[in-house]
């Protein structure tokens, strides 16, 4: 499933780097589903990934910081630790800070 993700993380393959429309609510629905697997750390990694290199304003960050979140035996936990300190974006930033504490 991450090869989907890994391509969502580079800009969606577009050559503006932004995101089909048609294409988000699938990409969003794969990055939820990774938040209800056992946590494995390529797509802990690759979610990771999404927040950090996606287009801006764009409502699959906010998704992959929710499922960060929700990753049991804090797996994306640690991951959101590693974001609060790389992410830029003052509204993924406050995401962050609000799930991660």
């Amino acid at each position: 499933m991450t090869p989907w993700l890994d391509l969502a993380a580079d800009g969606g393959g577009r050559w503006d780097g932004g995101y089909d429309p048609y294409n988000l609510p699938a990409l969003a629905g794969f990055t939820w589903l990774l938040s209800l697997l056992p946590p494995h750390p390529a797509s802990i990694r690759t979610l990771g990934d999404l927040v950090e290199r996606a287009p801006l304003r764009t409502p699959l960050i906010g998704t992959a910081v929710r499922a960060l979140a929700r990753v049991p035996q804090q797996a994306g936990r640690s991951e959101l630790e590693r974001l609060s300190g790389r992410v830029r974006h003052k509204v993924t930033q406050r995401q962050i800070r609000k799930l991660d504490a």
